[in-house]
């Protein structure tokens, strides 16, 4: 339901929600699959591909999302946002500034869907609710044996015509209630983002046990933690970023 949800919204030249949206896990899970089911459904021409980074740095960067109802950005490092007040305008919330090389800028609404494909988030220096509340995450959990065919291609053109209809309607259902299925409220947002940005936290509080006067050597403990990561399909860590 949320995936259809997602979809609706993106048809949307108004982002009413206020939402970015993360698609989360490791490989082989069917992230790409939805997002080519999106472009396929948008059409050339209303999608772009850009990265969070260049948006919250580039004062140029923003131009390649202008008119546009979806911007996909792949895999995020770990120190990658810096600059949040530019995503939170990106997810909706303010006016965004639009410049293009040798012109002048100018300040209009944003219209694409962000859209992150990863299998962690970056670190952020925002605490606000108002930067939590505006995420959208949804882990993809199961690995798919390798396809060696095009999925979406083998989809008839008229099920796309039903899609749309189905959008529609959802996408009433959106005004109405604007929120997606499964989101959660506020507080947990900001734990589903805190434990994908910062998994070591949850690994301590899982994984480990506090005895007073007992030692581990920062090596061991980043093997430790970095086995936890890779079972649990997230991006590995060195010593100094743990």
């Amino acid at each position: 339901d949320t995936l259809y949800e997602i979809i609706a919204y993106n048809i949307s030249m108004d982002k009413f929600m206020q939402r970015i949206i993360a698609l989360c896990g490791g490989g082989s899970n069917g992230k790409g699959t939805f997002i080519k089911l999106n472009y396929k459904f948008l059409g050339k021409g209303n999608y772009v591909s850009s990265e969070i980074k260049a948006l919250s740095e580039d004062r140029f960067e923003a131009s390649t999302i202008y008119r546009k109802l979806l911007c996909v950005m792949g895999e995020v490092g770990y120190g990658d946002l810096r600059n949040t007040n530019q995503l939170k305008k990106i997810a909706g919330e303010d006016k965004l500034s639009f410049q293009f090389k040798n012109k002048d800028s100018f300040t209009e609404d944003n219209t694409a869907t962000g859209i992150c494909l990863t299998n962690a988030l970056p670190i952020t220096p925002d605490k606000s609710k108002g930067f939590y509340r505006k995420w959208l995450i949804i882990d993809f959990l199961n690995q798919f044996n390798e396809i060696n065919e095009n999925l979406i291609d083998k989809i008839p053109d008229i099920e796309f015509n039903n899609l749309a209809k189905k959008c529609l309607r959802i996408l009433k259902e959106l005004y109405k209630n604007p929120k997606f299925t499964n989101e959660g409220d506020f507080d947990e947002r900001t734990k589903r983002y805190e434990e994908r940005s910062n998994p070591v936290m949850k690994f301590v509080e899982g994984q480990c046990e506090e005895s007073p006067g007992a030692k581990i050597s920062l090596r061991d403990f980043t093997n430790a933690c970095n086995k936890y990561l890779i079972d649990n399909h997230l991006r590995v860590l060195n010593a100094n970023q743990i």
